[in-house]
């Protein structure tokens, strides 16, 4: 049978154990609670520069949409000018077509009208030669007036907007401080 200094002793050292277990469960949590920490911080940096990242993108993706409202402003002042110009051309076309077909009636009819005056009228057909010769050199001293022609359309409306100026996207992400060295 173990003595009583036997069993004294035997209960020191489970309480020395004891003892010695608890301390490292105090370190171990020590340590665990400062790791959480360093979790915790290096996780609210993370969220602000997420943030701010995110926030930057936000920025140019309206910085980027104003550009395109301003690229289809003007886009739909080429569209006008298209649609003038097809207008006019159009305009243009039939009125020389139909310039065309009298033209060349006008001309038939003239140039016959002309042969049978010149067959009656000789004396006056040559007056006139030297009086056309006579005109062509004025014209080429003194040139007839040219009038301007008219404008065939309105102009379209021209979009306003601000001159391009990008936004600044620099920014630096939030440097986490690592206190475990």
């Amino acid at each position: 049978m173990p003595s009583l200094a036997d069993v004294a002793n035997d209960i020191k050292a489970l309480l020395d154990d004891i003892k010695s277990n608890t301390l490292a469960t105090k370190n171990n949590t020590a340590q665990t609670a400062a790791n959480v920490m360093i979790l915790n911080s290096t996780s609210q940096a993370g969220f602000s520069n997420l943030a701010n990242g995110i926030a930057v993108e936000i920025a140019l993706q309206h910085q980027t949409n104003d550009l395109l409202n301003i690229n289809n402003e003007q886009n739909e002042v080429i569209i006008c000018w298209l649609k003038n110009v097809a207008n006019v051309l159009c305009n243009i076309k039939n009125n020389t077509d139909k310039s065309v077909a009298l033209e060349t009636e006008i001309k038939t009819t003239i140039v016959h009208l002309d042969k049978i005056s010149e067959l009656l009228n000789s004396e006056q057909a040559m007056e006139v030669l030297k009086h056309n010769e006579l005109q062509k050199q004025i014209e080429k001293c003194c040139p007839p007036l040219v009038i301007e022609p008219k404008p065939c359309f309105d102009d379209c409306k021209l979009p306003k907007f601000s001159d391009y100026k990008p936004i600044d996207t620099k920014w630096t992400p939030i440097k986490f401080d690592d206190t475990r060295k």
